[in-house]
């Protein structure tokens, strides 16, 4: 995504900070993606550094 907002929000994870991000063209399908951030806890990163992170689960919702 060129930008997160509108698209994407910061989720619970156990292990690192993570946003879900919803799929383009799908009601179904979102991206869960985990990184390094050193922000305040359920402020999501900006683009730049959400760009750096890796999708760490695909979820499929009914």
């Amino acid at each position: 995504y060129q930008k997160a907002f509108g698209h994407c929000a910061s989720v619970p994870s156990d292990d690192s900070v993570a946003v879900e991000c919803k799929a383009d063209g799908s009601q179904h399908i979102s991206y869960v993606f985990s990184g390094a951030w050193n922000g305040p806890e359920g402020l999501m990163p900006s683009d730049d550094t959400l760009k750096k992170w890796k999708v760490s689960k695909i979820i499929w919702k009914q």
